[in-house]
């Protein structure tokens, strides 16, 4: 497990950048300050609390405990060279959507017909939904994979 100490201002920094879309010397002063705040107060030490992160409040710094690794697997994890479900969903939405119109207004090469077209999207969502339940089956956690939090 990493045990890299993480300041709570390298923390503001990120979540502030990450929910405003300010650059980093734009973000103002009210939304910094909304995010430290409620990290201090709420968050971080609930995190504490629940023995996921380690929290000095005095010194404003943090590590992860191997408790985090447990609280990982119930958050969306997108390996860095792959792409969430829903931004595939939404391209192949956006694909439709020009395959129908092409299709409309018939032009060459994708005047295909309409009964090619409908196969063409089924068969595009099908497969994509068939992958997309064995990938959430596969990863499913069963009650022995839970590990209950210990008080």
């Amino acid at each position: 497990m990493d045990k890299e100490i993480v300041e709570l201002r390298d923390v503001v920094d990120y979540v502030t950048d990450q929910e405003t879309s300010d650059s980093p010397e734009e973000s103002n002063y009210s939304n910094r300050k909304s995010v430290y705040t409620a990290l201090r107060q709420t968050h971080l030490p609930k995190l504490d609390d629940l023995d996921i992160i380690e929290y000095d409040k005095a010194r404003g710094e943090m590590r992860l405990t191997p408790r985090a690794e447990q609280v990982r697997m119930y958050l969306e994890y997108v390996p860095e060279n792959d792409i969430p479900w829903h931004v595939h969903y939404l391209g192949l939405t956006a694909l439709s959507g020009l395959l129908v119109l092409t299709t409309h207004l018939g032009l060459y090469p994708f005047s295909i017909g309409w009964g090619t077209l409908t196969g063409i999207l089924v068969l595009m969502f099908g497969v994509s939904s068939i992958v997309h339940t064995y990938q959430s089956r596969r990863s499913r956690l069963r009650d022995m994979d839970f590990a209950p939090l210990t008080e």
